[in-house]
């Protein structure tokens, strides 16, 4: 109970997360003194807050269990890259933050409101969830490798698995069937006993792999991103990252590693997609001079609807048939200018397409039709986007699919069911507007289909 209970609190240490909390609280109390009547926001924000630690306490536990004595000393490249990424988010968003408060105040909204609707776009657009899913994503790959009699010691070389370009070992002990299917992914099979190759890949920052036989090999098996052994040497256990009982089973264990590594490329970048849609909707409202067409609590929940469903779906994904046939230098250093342009030219249409459905549902029927709308289509949309994720086969991975139903069920839920929609500030919507909602949400995902079509056409 006592881990239970410090895993559940960690999931408040973020400064913004802490600032929200603070600031809702004295929100509330403000309202109760004022007489102003029930403060119904300020306690569904830190409900919602509750219910998005709750998820994050499940899945880290989750993750620790399965990674048990798993050594984990020093952080994967996603990670790295994960960091990187995550600072410049930070800053970006603070200083988007900080226009739409001040603008928000300028045309006249009131303090409290604003400095709430800020601090819940900072919690929306920065995707804590990041962290626990790269974990979860990382762990399943341990236990899918242990089901292969795989025995991985530290957690980096689940992910490093995916990006080897060279495996340095005995050729006697792996099959020529095995090596064919590394060596049609551009693995070539190297003689470990080539001691000059293997420093000259080093030195040029290749991943690769080693599997030693003898105590002269736990040098290389150190300096090697992924150090492995066979189950019959178990003097070299504590120099091995990963344990084999059979090297057959090495293209298994390189094609775990590229599903996690491809999943954790796909929930990146649909988090960051949607996110940058959640932060520019609510920019440009505001430079435009419009009213809000998402308050805080709304935005919260369509954070965690996308958040806990289609992006921890992706952490699931089923291997693309042609994933043994990449080359692994397109497997990493992904996080480049084209992946950026990418997102924010989504985030940009998922944007436009929330506001349109705000003006045109507050021009026929009102403010709170047109704020029912912006949320049913912001959250619809980012579930849609979880498809364009998938390849050819877009229902193959049942949790996705489910997750779109459960995603799509709440989003109506909180909107026709009256207690629901007068906590969220929703209204029902007859089946034409919802027919609008759910075009407008589509169309997203058939116009970055179009693009990605006319993209490999053209390249």
């Amino acid at each position: 109970m006592k881990k239970i209970l410090k895993t559940f609190l960690r999931q408040f240490q973020d400064f913004t997360i802490i600032l929200l909390i603070i600031c809702a609280a004295v929100s509330g109390g403000a309202q109760l003194l004022s007489g102003a009547g029930f403060c119904t926001d300020s306690l569904i924000i830190l409900a919602i807050l509750i219910l998005n630690a709750l998820f994050g306490t499940v899945q880290e536990l989750k993750a620790e269990e399965i990674i048990g004595d798993t050594q984990d000393e020093r952080p994967t490249h996603m990670q790295r890259r994960l960091s990187e990424v995550g600072r410049l988010l930070c800053a970006l968003t603070g200083a988007f933050c900080i226009i739409i408060f001040l603008g928000g105040i300028l045309r006249g909204g009131g303090l409290g409101d604003m400095l709430l609707l800020s601090l819940s776009l900072a919690v929306a657009v920065i995707p804590e969830s990041l962290p626990a899913i790269v974990t979860i994503m990382l762990s399943s790959g341990i236990c899918c490798l242990s089901r292969e009699d795989i025995y991985v010691r530290s957690l980096i070389c689940t992910e490093a698995l995916g990006q080897i370009k060279a495996v340095f070992l005995n050729p006697d002990n792996i099959g020529n069937k095995e090596k064919a299917q590394l060596e049609e992914t551009g693995i070539k099979i190297i003689d470990k006993a080539d001691e000059k190759t293997f420093y000259n890949m080093w030195s040029e920052g290749e991943i690769i792999c080693f599997i030693g036989e003898a105590e002269a090999d736990r040098r290389f098996m150190a300096a090697a991103d992924v150090g492995g052994c066979l189950s019959s040497r178990p003097e070299l256990y504590n120099a091995s990252h990963i344990v084999f009982n059979d090297l057959n089973s090495l293209p298994r264990a390189v094609k775990t590693g590229r599903v996690i590594y491809g999943n954790l490329k796909k929930s990146l970048h649909f988090l960051l997609s949607c996110n940058i849609g959640e932060l520019l909707c609510i920019f440009a409202a505001v430079a435009a001079g419009l009213e809000l067409p998402l308050p805080a609590v709304q935005l919260l929940m369509v954070n965690l609807i996308t958040d806990c469903f289609p992006a921890i779906a992706m952490a699931l994904e089923p291997p693309d048939e042609d994933i043994m046939k990449r080359s692994p230098v397109e497997e990493t250093n992904f996080i480049d200018r084209p992946f950026i342009i990418k997102i924010i030219f989504e985030g940009i249409v998922i944007s436009a397409v929330t506001l349109a459905a705000f003006i045109f549902g507050k021009t026929l029927s009102g403010l709170t039709v047109g704020r029912t709308m912006a949320f049913a289509v912001l959250c619809i949309s980012q579930l849609f986007h979880g498809f364009n994720m998938r390849g050819k086969e877009l229902f193959k991975n049942k949790f996705l699919n489910l997750s779109f139903i459960l995603g799509f069920l709440i989003v109506v839920l909180a909107a026709e069911l009256p207690l629901a929609s007068r906590i969220f500030g929703l209204v029902s919507l007859d089946p034409k507007l919802w027919f609008d909602v759910i075009l407008l949400s589509f169309l997203p995902f058939v116009l970055f289909k179009a693009v990605e079509v006319c993209r490999k056409n053209i390249l």
